[in-house]
């Protein structure tokens, strides 16, 4: 993998023979019953389970953007690295969470700018590129009008086995550091996951 500058999988149905009572026939166990009943029970479990979505996170658990106009607040906005080549993957750096809240749709909307009041701020950075995965915790002081990046440099170690990726918020308008740069193992693998937050302002 070579070194960068800064949707799920569908599930697929499991096929089962008929049963040996013949089409249409469920087989019975020893004690005379049949599993139909069972079935009707464990449907609609899996039903409620997949309708869960971000819009059911408690209202406290969402980061809340300051009211204030666009010269008292700053800003942070994610960034997206994209490599050349048949199978190249984005790279995507974007802010899961502001001081333990949960920036709604994250990922999706990596590049939106979220507003931060003047002040410290504790960044959950997150890195997705394909199933692979990384993230970190920067705290940095915003300061008024400013608008900054959450910047991300993905690539690979020495032995070519080991991915990593580096987060750093740097200043939008001149690229300069307002962060160490944070050095991070990534993991995962070559599935495609989803990150169910993104920003809002």
């Amino acid at each position: 993998m070579k070194k960068s500058s800064s949707a799920a999988t569908p599930a697929t149905s499991a096929s089962f023979p008929p049963p040996a009572g013949g089409p249409g026939r469920g087989s019975a166990d020893r004690t005379g019953r049949r599993p139909v009943a069972l079935l009707g029970l464990v449907c609609p479990i899996l039903v409620l389970a997949g309708c869960a979505t971000d819009n059911d996170l408690p209202a406290e658990q969402l980061y809340q953007a300051p009211a204030l106009g666009a010269a008292a607040a700053a800003r942070l906005t994610g960034t997206k690295v994209v490599e050349s080549g048949i199978f190249a993957d984005d790279h995507i750096g974007y802010a899961l969470m502001v001081d333990n809240k949960f920036v709604q749709d994250a990922l999706q909307e990596w590049n939106r700018p979220i507003a931060l009041a003047p002040g410290w701020h504790e960044i959950a950075a997150s890195y997705q590129s394909g199933g692979f995965s990384s993230r970190t915790t920067i705290r940095f002081q915003a300061r008024a009008g400013f608008s900054y990046l959450l910047k991300i440099a993905a690539g690979t170690e020495s032995d070519g086995d080991h991915r990593y990726c580096d987060f750093s918020i740097v200043d939008a308008a001149t690229g300069a550091a307002v962060t160490a740069v944070k050095h991070c193992n990534v993991s995962g693998d070559d599935k495609t996951t989803h990150s169910m937050f993104h920003a809002v302002d």
